[in-house]
């Protein structure tokens, strides 16, 4: 498929330090089918030649714009400034990150499904999830429906309650250029914040889903998300922030309660169990400051009543202590 009279497209990408991927990135833009479109490439003052590889496709391709900011800044911020920098012509926006790619078909089939409905304001597709392991597909979960059209509110209570993953990272995604212009900034400051634009973008607006595989993902790579991993911010963190701050407007007023309640009580049982193993000063300033950006306060008396619970659980319960213990040496044993 070449589309060349289509909807204008604005894809940004913003880049600090990422040498080793950035080529890989911009090429896989440079394929696109759909032709449609401005590609902008802005460098957070990198060090590393990121920027001048990103220089030399500009010289070869006229769709492309390259800025360096005027001052480093954080991973958001910088996020924020890209967005600013979109074409006023731009009917949609789609970020690529530094480190992604994205397939050949992604804009022609996510542009499709949003041109078929003006409410939709935000397309998902599914991701490939890759690493030194095996790849996987992620943003599964959803059911079949022709058009790919969903009522965005039931999008985001789905994510919310039954815990599913329709939006991934920003590579998965692409946004109507409006919800990107009436948001400033249009990321926030807190913790899984490109999960949580999605929600709130979803209390006004409606969602398309695309049902093929339209972007890659790398998982290992030195990026900021892989180097917190070791916090365990998946565990329970994210479920907690997604909640609190994406509930509203999806939730009513009791289920909002119930639900961070619960989330609140297996992130506790959560940091009572990384308490009792000896967690380090970096995993609690982490989660400290995380529930800090959610105006929640982290108790340590909270967990050390959950401390007391699991370990009376344990002596309560001997054998099935025994066999978990068992079951986690066997998993810690090299083959």
């Amino acid at each position: 498929m070449s589309k060349k009279n289509g909807a204008f497209v604005s894809i940004v990408t913003p880049f600090y330090n990422t040498a080793a991927f950035l080529p890989a990135c911009i090429e896989s833009v440079l394929a696109q089918s759909y032709q449609n479109f401005e590609y902008v490439l802005v460098d957070n003052q990198s060090t590393d030649g990121s920027g001048e590889i990103a220089q030399r496709y500009a010289e070869s391709d006229s769709r492309i714009r390259t800025i360096r900011a005027d001052t480093f800044r954080n991973q958001i911020a910088n996020y924020n400034y890209a967005l600013s920098q979109i074409s006023s012509h731009s009917h949609y926006c789609k970020i690529v990150q530094a480190d992604d790619w994205i397939f050949p078909d992604c804009i022609a089939w996510m542009v499709e499904v949003a041109d078929r409905h003006p409410s939709i304001g935000l397309v998902s597709a599914y991701t490939l999830l890759g690493g030194k392991s095996a790849a996987v597909v992620g943003n599964a979960g959803l059911p079949y429906t022709h058009d790919g059209f969903f009522v965005g509110r039931e999008i985001g209570r789905k994510q919310i309650l039954d815990r599913y993953h329709f939006f991934g990272s920003p590579t998965s995604v692409m946004f109507k250029a409006a919800v990107i212009r009436e948001r400033v900034p249009f990321y926030s400051e807190l913790p899984f914040e490109d999960t949580i634009v999605c929600l709130e973008i979803l209390r006004n607006w409606d969602f398309g889903f695309v049902y093929q595989v339209a972007s890659y993902q790398r998982k290992d790579n030195d990026s900021i998300t892989s180097r917190i991993r070791r916090f365990d911010p998946y565990l329970l963190i994210e479920k907690v922030a997604v909640t609190v701050a994406g509930g509203p407007g999806h939730l009513t007023p009791t289920e909002y309660r119930k639900a961070v309640n619960r989330r609140m009580d297996s992130y506790y049982r959560f940091l009572a169990t990384c308490a009792i193993v000896g967690r380090d000063s970096e995993f609690w300033h982490y989660h400290r400051n995380a529930l800090a950006e959610l105006d929640i306060e982290l108790r340590r008396k909270k967990i050390g009543v959950y401390v007391i619970r699991q370990v009376f659980d344990k002596l309560l319960n001997p054998k099935r202590t025994v066999e978990k213990a068992v079951e986690w040496v066997r998993h810690r044993r090299p083959a």
